[in-house]
């Protein structure tokens, strides 16, 4: 298998699992292919663009690592530019996709894959994930800022808080969708979601995390 589909726990401790496996293959930084989104999405040009750097050999390393980052931000439209290189990979290539969970992949997508599922590390941070809208809905202001300071304290904790909560928000509202099921949360759900989606891409435009979150999840 030369695909790999990390999931589960927080974007760090996914991301330091990736390290951790690069290290142990030795793959030299040079020869690591990074994607990330730059908005809201990742998109067919910057599928493309990725898959074709690894089709360059390796110049230090065994292996050429190509890392996908939010994976679950690929477009459908990106995810099924990506096939043909899980589907026929570089001999020298290896990938790792990085993902809260699976559902907002493809299944095609996830099938090529190996799945890795990295235990939550902080159940209490799981818990302030897990609820958020009716968490928010019971808060007062002041409230509200004591449970959001530990996710704010500098931009890779706020964004990997971010992605959790967006991607478990996005589960949520599939999984109501898939099981026909009415949810009195709904239009909560989708408020919240537009707002997380703004904070991170506020995050992303170098605005103080702090400020990004506590201005839009004061909003809510």
């Amino acid at each position: 298998m030369h695909a790999y589909l990390i999931t589960g726990s927080d974007a760090q401790a996914r991301q330091e699992y990736i390290q951790n496996r690069l290290a142990e293959l030795t793959v030299n930084p040079v020869d690591m292919v990074l994607c990330r989104p730059e908005g809201e999405h990742i998109g067919i040009a910057d599928i493309r663009a990725f898959t074709k750097r690894l089709l360059f050999a390796p110049y230090q390393s065994k292996h050429t690592a190509g890392i996908i980052y939010d994976a679950w931000r690929m477009t459908d439209e990106a995810q099924n530019a990506l096939l043909k290189t899980l589907e026929e990979p570089p001999p020298h290539a290896i990938l790792f996709l990085s993902a809260a969970g699976s559902d907002d992949l493809l299944p095609t997508i996830v099938s090529r894959c190996s799945t890795v599922a990295i235990q939550t590390a902080n159940p209490d941070k799981e818990i302030a994930q897990s609820d958020l809208v009716q968490t928010l809905n019971s808060l007062s202001c002041g409230q509200r800022l004591t449970l959001l300071e530990p996710f704010t304290k500098d931009q890779e904790t706020a964004r990997a808080w971010l992605e959790t909560s967006i991607a478990q928000i996005r589960h949520n509202m599939l999984d109501h969708i898939r099981r026909d099921t009415p949810d009195s949360q709904s239009g909560d759900e989708a408020r919240l979601l537009t707002l997380l989606l703004k904070a991170y891409r506020d995050i992303n435009g170098n605005i103080n995390p702090k400020l990004a979150i506590e201005t839009r999840l004061l909003s809510f």
